[in-house]
C-alpha cells in the first residue's frame, strides 16, 4: 500500500470516528408545553404538536424532551406551571390557549410560540373571569 493510500484512508477513519463522537454528543433540546385547559381537552392538539415535530425528525428521547403542563382552566395554577416550566430552562415555551398571556408576561426571557386553539381573545376573558370569582 503506497504512502497517499494510507494517509487518505487514515484521514477517512478520523473524519468517520469524529463525526461519530459528534453525534453522541449532541444536546438535548428541551421544549415546554404549557396550556390553560385541561389534559382531556387539549391532548388532542399536545399530540398534533408532538406528531408535527416527529414529522420534522424530532423524536422524544433522542434528542428531545417535551415537558407538558395543563392549567386545567384556572389561573393560577397555569401561572404556577409556568414557573415551573420556566425553572426546567427550555428552548422554546409552546402555549396553548390562554396560557399565552400569564407565560408572556411570567416568563419573558424564554421565546413562547402560540399554538392554535380557537379565539384567544374569549380564552383571555374566560380566564379573568374565572380569577375574579
Amino acid at each position: 500500500m503506497n504512502r497517499r493510500r494510507l494517509l487518505l484512508l487514515a484521514g477517512s477513519a478520523l473524519a468517520s470516528a469524529r463525526s461519530l463522537a459528534w453525534a453522541q454528543t449532541t444536546r438535548t433540546h428541551r421544549v415546554a408545553w404549557l396550556a390553560a385547559g385541561s389534559k382531556a381537552d387539549t391532548e388532542a392538539y399536545f399530540n398534533a404538536f408532538r406528531g408535527g415535530l416527529r414529522d420534522l425528525g424530532y423524536q422524544e428521547g433522542r434528542g428531545l424532551v417535551i415537558d407538558a403542563r395543563f392549567g386545567d382552566y384556572t389561573r393560577d395554577r397555569t401561572e404556577r406551571l409556568a414557573l415551573e416550566l420556566a425553572a426546567l430552562q427550555p428552548e422554546v415555551l409552546v402555549t396553548q390557549g390562554g396560557a399565552a398571556r400569564q407565560a408572556e408576561h411570567l416568563v419573558p426571557a424564554i421565546p413562547t410560540a402560540f399554538v392554535f386553539s380557537g379565539d384567544p381573545v374569549v380564552a383571555r376573558r374566560v380566564l379573568r373571569v374565572q380569577a375574579a370569582t
